[in-house]
């Protein structure tokens, strides 16, 4: 798979992407995304449930976490399963 945008629009946190052609790949962005992460030391937790605000349930059970700031993300791509939430 192969973006339609620019690899400056898919850039975030001021981490460059850097790619081979014009624009990006899914394997170029994931290692991109993934390299981001572990330099900003940001934890991702796939196919986790967020139960409530202190716990979260995985395929191993439930079990207690605590963060500074949490980012909930649901859906895929152009079809995000909205919440409801206002800040």
């Amino acid at each position: 798979m192969t973006f339609f945008t620019t690899p400056e629009r898919l850039e975030i946190g001021g981490h460059p992407l850097v790619c081979a052609g014009a624009k990006a790949t899914r394997e170029e962005a994931l290692k991109y995304y993934r390299g981001v992460a572990r330099t900003e030391n940001i934890r991702v937790r796939t196919f986790t449930k967020l139960v409530n605000a202190h716990e979260v349930e995985t395929r191993f059970g439930r079990e207690s976490i605590t963060w500074d700031r949490l980012v909930l993300a649901t859906g895929y791509f152009d079809h995000p399963n909205h919440l409801g939430v206002r800040r």
